[in-house]
């Protein structure tokens, strides 16, 4: 009787043991990918490879790879880190030893202690750092030509989200800096956020 539990169950663990990644197609190029039904990876198709923002739980690496190929055959060739909660870095170190390059704040590199294994995010056009918000270093990004923002882990899906005070983050700035945030985007944009749904402006 136990041979024949455990005949039964062995294939069930397996499956339990398994991450999930579903890709949603949001613009043109970018996709939300929603990883174990929980949290947004994002990624965008640029030129001869795929930029992914965040890579969710530690594990869920091999399936995010695969929901990429349900859109298109380009390799991931760069990851960028919102922030440094281990649902959206903890895949960092199955794309770095693939070769792709993981690139982040220095509050972030420093959270992870892994300086030696990434490269300094140096924020461009419609890029921001906003310290002392969520997690005392949250990078948003705003794309222009897909009419799409990421704001990682400063919107979370129907509820205020939480606010990790021991790493930096503090409530009334958070609510300051998502007011200078949603006065940077325009009407029409779409946001995609470390948790949940596509919003739109008016929504956020």
């Amino acid at each position: 009787k136990i041979l024949l539990f455990w005949v039964i169950m062995l294939p069930l663990c397996v499956v339990c043991g398994q991450s999930s990644a579903v890709a949603e197609k949001v613009s043109q190029s970018v996709y939300k990918i929603v990883v174990n039904k929980s949290v947004n990876v994002v990624a965008v198709i640029d030129g001869d490879g795929v930029l992914l923002y965040d890579t969710g739980y530690k594990g869920s690496g091999e399936a995010i790879e695969a929901a990429v190929k349900t859109f298109t055959q380009l390799p991931v060739k760069a990851v960028y880190n919102t922030h440094h909660h281990s649902d959206h870095t903890g895949s960092n170190a199955y794309f770095a030893e693939r070769g792709v390059k993981i690139y982040a704040t220095q509050k972030t590199i420093d959270k992870l202690q892994a300086a030696d294994k990434m490269e300094l995010w140096s924020l461009g056009e419609n890029m921001n750092e906003w310290s002392d918000a969520h997690s005392g270093s949250d990078v948003t990004l705003y794309m222009n030509d897909e009419k799409v923002a990421v704001v990682g882990d400063m919107l979370f899906e129907e509820r205020f989200p939480y606010i990790d005070t021991d790493a930096g983050g503090d409530v009334t700035v958070y609510l300051e800096t998502q007011g200078e945030i949603i006065s940077s985007l325009p009407a029409d944009v779409k946001i995609i956020g470390g948790h949940g749904r596509v919003y739109t402006l008016e929504e956020y």
